[in-house]
């Protein structure tokens, strides 16, 4: 469903950067754009609209950015 690489907006409005998709679309490794927060999301779905949202996220770190 979602493609490793392309940013995807929530219901909310929040934008999140698809960074892997994990054991074939059963959880998906996702980082905010805005500040790097990176969550396992798991059983994303799509609205018609294209809005993304998840049932629950596990892990939920920081990543570390490249400050130089």
């Amino acid at each position: 469903m979602l493609i490793k690489g392309e940013i995807y907006t929530t219901e909310i409005g929040a934008e999140y950067k698809c960074l892997s998709d994990i054991q074939k679309g059963l959880y998906y490794e996702l980082e905010r754009v805005s500040d790097g927060w990176t969550i396992y999301a798991y059983n994303v779905r799509m609205t018609e609209d294209g809005k993304i949202y998840w049932a629950y996220s596990t892990g939920g770190w920081w990543r570390r950015k490249n400050y130089d």
